[in-house]
């Protein structure tokens, strides 16, 4: 989307790109769905993440899933959105017993659209190496690759009407944005 500077922060509620609104991911089922149909009647907490077996990914699910009473209370919910095939959405899902919803897009027309990075020196870049070491001591383990290894993620807030309220686009591996600063972001649009 390119509304801001690589960089978390809150924005003045402009509408989403229209090329990632009229954009499409799968389902787990592999049914197409428009990505402006995760918002349309709701507040959400989009969430890319870079790939299936990525210790990074498990380690901001996790984080998700410890803030998620908050997340809700704040009227919104999260969706999340990888870069695999569905089957592989799927073991992702079945093996972090995810209660959350996942969609995925193959292609990366939405990581795309959403101005996230890829390229090998962002997945390498120093900060990626010390959050590996973190995010390794908390507990969490790198798998078989499944998806685009080379694929950073990203986080926005977006309401009902498709407004941006918040932009957070991954520098490098690793780098969640605050969810103390999302919360806030969500309070605010209440």
């Amino acid at each position: 989307m390119n509304l801001a500077k690589s960089t978390e922060h809150h924005l003045d509620a402009p509408y989403v790109a229209d090329e990632l609104a009229s954009g499409t991911v799968l389902t787990l089922q592999g049914d197409t769905v428009e990505v402006s149909a995760l918002w349309s009647n709701r507040t959400i907490v989009l969430t890319f993440i870079r790939q299936y077996g990525c210790l990074f990914c498990r380690q901001q699910v996790a984080q998700l899933r410890e803030r998620r009473q908050d997340i809700e209370a704040s009227n919104a919910t999260i969706v999340l959105i990888g870069c695999g095939e569905p089957k592989e959405a799927i073991e992702f899902s079945e093996r972090l017993d995810l209660d959350l919803e996942l969609y995925t897009d193959p292609g990366l027309k939405s990581f795309d659209a959403a101005g996230l990075k890829r390229g090998v020196l962002t997945a390498l870049k120093r900060g990626s190496w010390k959050a590996g070491r973190a995010a390794w001591r908390s507990g969490f383990r790198q798998t078989k690759t499944a998806g685009n290894v080379w694929q950073q993620g990203g986080m926005f807030v977006v309401d009902s009407g498709g407004r941006l309220h918040f932009e957070h686009v991954s520098e490098w591996a690793g780098d969640h944005p605050d969810l103390e600063v999302v919360l806030q972001t969500l309070d605010a649009i209440r």
